[in-house]
């Protein structure tokens, strides 16, 4: 009976604290409010779990009891400092959330500066409901002049019940993270995590998770990572003979990545017209791969150049280029230097921008071509740089100039969001949704996509095509569930998770080989990081002495793609964490979309977390090349 005493007495105390102070409770009952109207918007449903609610007001009784201890307007100006810092915080991840259906962590301000560049990307992702974030001052102020008597009357805190409050407050906020059995699972995701300890709680959780990590870098045993690396691809199956292997022995190779390409407009007409009536023509020469996806986490384009180039996946939090831009990796193009090719990446953008500078010596790029290598005026910009069809016909006179072989990686850049750019052409007739996000996305991969049509095109007609093996590819989504209306536009409503998976996270791919050969439809399920694997069997190239997690796509097998957020996809199930899944965790039926029993997807969950896990190790430990030295000690060979 002791304890249920006991609780009853804390249940009557806080009752009785309610009633004797009804304006701190009613601020605490705001700030409550507004953060879960916020983690409604993360999770796409009024979904409130009793641990939420505690945690939530564990926070904010720890921001709110100081003020109390202040009297008249002080006390209202630091309530009106609480509710505006809350405000931006919550605007912040709900910013971030629009765009990238992920929320900002720690590691993600290594990158905060990159917000500069994209001014009108974060100026079209705030909606005019936000305000309403910031409505306590305005509360405050009307009560300050309707209600002064009261204010006056309210009780000014004690040094020792503000100990007491903050106190309870903290207890409340531990009680849930430690109890929280979703938080102790490796991939809970940032969503989840949000739910159960609120907006704040997840940046404080994180912030613990970073610094663990760091003190882990610079103070933990390796071994254990390098242990678990050795085993994991000792223990890899050797995958079959590739009909195709060497069939491009010595020829150059041209990976040119396009932005914010999802799969979908490669797919639909609009006004009876193709959106991208050149991709579609190069893939009837080419292997197209139709179930291919974007593997990037919060490093986006960089998230899809690493994953692509280095078979490795992306970190599940910040970017690798910016956190491990000086350790020894193993990626496709070292590999291919180490072969007598000239390596070389392009980009009309900054030379720091991702910190590909720092990056691209790391991947084995020799020469970075940024926007300093291009002739163009202002007149030639569309959106954040060079025009795609001036950028690409330079691209090719860089290329003309190369000793053979060589490796150029070549990066569009205006089909980058915000997509309304008054300059742009446009060629289609969207009807109903002429002038929506949308329609504006679609008008800039148009143009990419013409200018993909003229790169192509001229290759061809200078003789280089045939001499080169040409990748092409979608980096990541460019717009998604939050930030436009695409669910109008494909007729996708919020239940229908597992196709707004795919639209979110499938991407355009085809590999050309001279002269067309293998030209064909890949139905196989792939992600970015099979590529590197693949073009080395093409070219011939023994891979032994690399850490690739890829695989070879034209030997047969079972498909497999794993993403940074913990979800995975075979042939036949898709697993969705929480994160994901858009708030909404499962296991469906490729295809259907139908929902399956968790237990189907089990043995997809594993993978992907075994995977993930021992990529993230190496990275983190700049263990890749060390692995990959230990070549003679495993058993596996990609090709």
């Amino acid at each position: 009976m002791e304890p249920v005493l006991r609780i009853v007495s804390v249940f009557r105390w806080m009752r009785n604290g309610i009633r004797a102070h009804p304006f701190f409770s009613c601020c605490v009952a705001w700030l409550v409010i507004k953060q879960m109207l916020v983690l409604w918007a993360f999770l796409e449903r009024p979904y409130t779990p009793p641990n939420m609610v505690v945690a939530l007001t564990g926070a904010s009784l720890l921001s709110l009891a100081w003020a109390f201890a202040l009297r008249g307007r002080l006390r209202l100006l630091a309530l009106a400092a609480v509710d505006v810092g809350y405000g931006l915080i919550l605007l912040t991840n709900l910013v971030y959330f629009r765009q990238f259906a992920d929320l900002p962590s720690v590691a993600s301000l290594q990158y905060a500066g990159l917000a500069a560049d994209l001014g009108e990307v974060v100026e079209g992702l705030i909606y005019p409901s936000d305000a309403l974030l910031f409505l306590g001052p305005v509360v405050l102020a009307v009560l300050a002049l309707r209600r002064s008597t009261w204010l006056a009357q309210q009780p000014r805190f004690t040094f020792r019940r503000v100990a007491v409050l903050s106190a309870v407050g903290l207890c409340l906020v531990l009680a849930v993270t430690f109890t929280t059995r979703r938080l102790k699972k490796p991939f809970g995701g940032h969503t989840v995590v949000a739910s159960r300890l609120g907006p704040l709680g997840y940046h404080a959780y994180d912030a613990g998770a970073f610094v663990a990590r760091l003190l882990k870098k610079r103070f933990g045993s390796v071994e254990e990572e390098h242990a678990a690396a050795r085993a994991f691809f000792a223990a890899r199956p050797p995958q079959g003979e590739n009909p195709l292997r060497g069939i491009a022995r010595g020829k150059n190779v041209v990976f040119v990545q396009l932005e914010s390409w999802q799969a979908f407009p490669t797919e639909m007409e609009v006004g009876g017209e193709p959106v991208t009536p050149h991709f579609n023509a190069l893939a009837k020469e080419s292997l197209r791969f139709t179930r291919f996806h974007s593997q990037v986490g919060q490093g986006t384009t960089s998230d899809a150049e690493f994953a692509a180039q280095c078979s490795l996946y992306p970190s599940r939090t910040g970017s690798v280029y910016y956190e491990h831009a000086t350790n020894d990796l193993r990626c496709l193009p070292e590999v291919l230097r180490e072969q007598g090719y000239t390596t070389v990446a392009m980009h009309a953008n900054r030379p720091d921008f991702w910190n590909r500078a720092a990056m691209y010596p790391t991947v084995g790029i020799s020469t970075y071509f940024d926007e300093r290598s291009f002739d163009f005026t202002f007149a030639d910009e569309i959106g954040l740089g060079l025009a795609d069809e001036i950028f690409f016909d330079q691209a090719i006179d860089k290329l003309k100039t190369l000793p053979e072989p060589y490796y150029a990686l070549v990066i569009s850049i205006t089909s980058h969001t915000p997509f309304n750019f008054p300059n742009l052409p446009r060629e289609l007739q969207h009807g109903a949704h002429a002038g929506t996000r949308t329609a504006h996305y679609l008008d800039t991969v148009r143009y990419t996509d013409r200018a993909l049509g003229k790169f192509v095109e001229r290759l061809r007609r200078e003789g280089m095509l045939e001499n080169t093996v040409l990748v092409v590819y979608g980096d990541h989504m460019g717009v998604a569930r939050d930030s436009s209306n695409v669910g109008d536009v494909l007729a996708l409503g919020a239940g229908d998770t597992a196709k707004w998976f795919d639209v979110e996270r499938r991407v355009p791919a085809l590999i050309r080989l001279p002269g067309g050969a293998a030209a064909g439809v890949s139905t196989t399920t792939a992600g970015q990081v099979d590529l590197a694997p693949t073009v080395a069997a093409l070219l011939g190239l023994d891979t032994k002495t690399t850490a690739f997690f890829g695989r070879d796509l034209l030997v047969p097998g079972e498909g497999f793609v794993a993403f940074p957020n913990g979800s995975a996809v075979g042939d036949r199930e898709l697993y969705l964490t929480a994160d994901g899944g858009h708030g909404k965790a499962g296991c469906f039926e490729v295809g259907s979309g139908a929902q399956l029993p968790g237990e189907r997807c089990q043995s997809l969950a594993d993978r992907a977390l075994r995977e993930l896990q021992i990529s993230w190790g190496m990275v983190e430990a700049d263990l890749v090349a060390k692995v990959a030295g230990d070549a003679p000690a495993r058993a596996v060979s990609q090709l």
